[in-house]
């Protein structure tokens, strides 16, 4: 079921967007719950949602991406195994791999529960622990295509 905003929350946000369709939904200051939550719903509808995430590292490799990112989405409170996330891309599957541990020297190393990771600035080995090893190739513009960023934001919601 779709949960409605409250009034003063959709109030705020009608304000600050100014809409000229929602100002001739309110003409009058005759303005009913219903008729805001749906003038509301409708303007959202096509607003871009804010980013889940910022991309800190990207590798592309020939079976997908390898993506570390912050989540924008979390409280300050959460733990950094939840803002920080490290994802394998695929062409139809995110997978979160579990992180162990970190060193930092001049190559940096990452161990998770699925794999090892190596990289630098400019490449990386991802080798996972059933055996294929992924060659990586550090993606400077840390922009993932279209679609593979309406796949990652599915994975994390």
């Amino acid at each position: 079921m779709l949960s409605m905003p409250s009034e003063s929350h959709a109030l705020r946000v009608l304000q600050a967007l100014q809409c000229d369709s929602i100002a001739a939904c309110c003409a009058g200051n005759r303005v009913t719950k219903f008729s805001l939550n749906s003038a509301l719903l409708r303007t959202t509808a096509a607003l871009p949602m804010p980013p889940l995430y910022e991309v800190l590292f990207l590798f592309s490799a020939p079976q997908g991406y390898l993506a570390e990112i912050k989540r924008l989405d979390q409280s300050a409170l959460a733990t950094k195994a939840t803002v920080y996330q490290w994802l394998w891309i695929e062409a139809a599957t995110v997978t979160t791999l579990q992180f162990v541990e970190m060193v930092a020297s001049p190559r940096q190393h990452r161990t998770f529960k699925e794999a090892v990771l190596w990289f630098d600035d400019t490449k990386g080995e991802l080798r996972w622990n059933n055996g294929p090893t992924e060659r990586l190739v550090a993606e400077p513009s840390q922009t993932l295509p279209q679609t593979l960023l309406q796949l990652v934001n599915l994975h994390l919601s």
